[in-house]
């Protein structure tokens, strides 16, 4: 079953809201580009208090640039700003400058348009270097602090990647006990990941996808990493969006052929951010995706700074809950079908099944190869249609006693075993219900001698 990845953020933090959280949930994440160290060093305190083994994933912040500001900036239709790394400043103070955290990484293609906050708003880039890029917004929007650029076919420095997580992971873990995962934003090849833990053995490692070096190499990738996180809107950003279907596809399948879980994240439940419950096209998203075995599905900004987050959490919760029900009914259905894919592979042997329905009995029928059917059942009306048919025998017999059903089922086979055994060295194919309770099917094949009514 598919299974909640909650983000705790400024709107979840509190001790009551971490006690919701983690009944919903057993793990949970940090977003180690927002909020302070004492912030967290207080939130892994609080969830440890409440369970004293929590499972913790902390994200790291990554190499991708983010917008450097600390508030929310109004950005208009056609707006052009130039967003540099470092010391670099326009000398054109009409024109925004917005700071960049990282430096803009290479790219494989020379590029017309990059994206902010996992492919959400657009802009034309109008010049650009390695250390600016002057753009004109395609749409008016609020630009939330600590934005990604997304720009695509990104190529990223491998060895400042794990220079900068090696940094934040000795500061961090130096103050702040009890976290059992970290996710590596950014991962283009095993190299990084392999450096990290043989540095930080105790880590268990989630590597994010998000561009496409990392879809480039993912065999590789999978092959070391604990876990994988299919970051869709920074994938969707870098790669082009009619390449993420496929790419989601690829990694989903790389991932199962090494064994490890899957968490997929970005954008599942975005809609209820303003809405009581989510779009259509989340709802058809999650329940295909949880169908190709997703373990966990990650809730980001719908937990972490919603003001609608608990309604969110509940609503995914029952969600998969109703969702499993499903499945297991599903998979009873499977069962029932490959029991009779075993059933149809048996030749020249006589069966005896024992029915209150007769449910099971067009089922064996449709074997041409048996050489006899014997239906043993407690239901009146059953056993007249029964002395219908040419092609079967039926008994009358006392009603099934469920509570010892495997003894009454031998006592019954013992006391007509002339009618059942007319070959001595031919062993007999035996169906009925194992634990009958309403609705059940047949469920139970197994071959029984002679010799063992004696």
């Amino acid at each position: 079953m598919t299974k909640i990845l909650a983000t705790i953020g400024p709107e979840s933090d509190k001790i009551k809201d971490l006690l919701f959280i983690l009944k919903k949930t057993d793990f949970v994440r940090l977003n180690g580009s927002h909020n302070t160290i004492i912030w967290h060093k207080k939130t892994v305190e609080n969830l440890s208090k409440i369970k004293k083994e929590i499972n913790i994933l902390l994200d790291l912040p990554g190499i991708k640039p983010r917008t450097n500001n600390a508030k929310d900036i109004f950005i208009s239709k056609n707006q052009e700003i130039s967003f540099y790394y470092g010391n670099f400043r326009r000398k054109d103070k009409k024109i925004m400058s917005i700071q960049l955290t990282n430096k803009i990484p290479e790219t494989k293609s020379k590029n017309k348009f990059f994206t902010i906050s996992d492919g959400r708003y657009r802009f034309k880039i109008l010049k650009a270097n390695k250390n600016m890029l002057l753009a004109r917004s395609v749409s008016s929007f609020n630009l939330k602090p600590k934005q990604g650029l997304n720009i695509p076919f990104s190529i990223f420095d491998e060895r400042k990647q794990y220079e900068i997580y090696v940094n934040f992971l000795k500061n961090y873990l130096r103050k702040i006990k009890n976290i059992s995962s970290i996710g590596l934003s950014y991962i283009q090849s095993e190299n990084v990941i392999k450096k990290i833990k043989k540095k930080f053995p105790n880590l268990l490692v989630v590597s994010k996808i998000e561009n496409y070096k990392g879809l480039q190499n993912i065999k590789k990738i999978c092959e070391f990493s604990d876990g994988i996180m299919i970051d869709r809107g920074d994938l969707s950003a870098e790669i082009g969006e009619d390449k993420l279907y496929d790419a989601v596809i690829n990694i989903i399948d790389n991932s199962k052929a090494f064994n490890i879980p899957v968490i997929l994240a970005t954008e599942n439940l975005t809609s209820m951010l303003k809405n009581p419950s989510p779009s259509k096209s989340e709802i058809f998203s999650l329940d295909y995706l949880q169908a190709l075995k997703i373990d966990r599905v990650m809730l980001s900004e719908e937990t972490a700074i919603s003001k609608n987050w608990k309604i969110i959490i509940n609503w995914l919760s029952k969600h998969l809950e109703k969702r499993k029900k499903s499945q297991i009914k599903k998979n009873e259905f499977l069962k029932t079908q490959n029991f009779w894919e075993i059933f149809n592979n048996i030749k020249n042997l006589r069966t005896v099944l024992f029915t209150k329905k007769g449910y099971a009995i067009s089922k064996i029928l449709e074997n041409k190869e048996i050489k006899e059917l014997i239906v043993f059942t407690d239901n009146q009306k059953l056993h007249k249609l029964n002395m219908i048919r040419d092609n079967l025998k039926s008994y009358l017999i006392n009603k099934f006693n469920n509570e010892k059903l495997s003894e009454f089922i031998f006592k019954t086979i013992k006391k007509n075993k002339k009618a059942i055994f007319k070959d001595i060295n031919d062993p007999v194919a035996l169906i009925y219900i194992s634990n009958p309770k309403k609705k059940s099917r047949a469920n139970t094949l197994q071959f029984v001698f002679k010799e063992d009514f004696q």
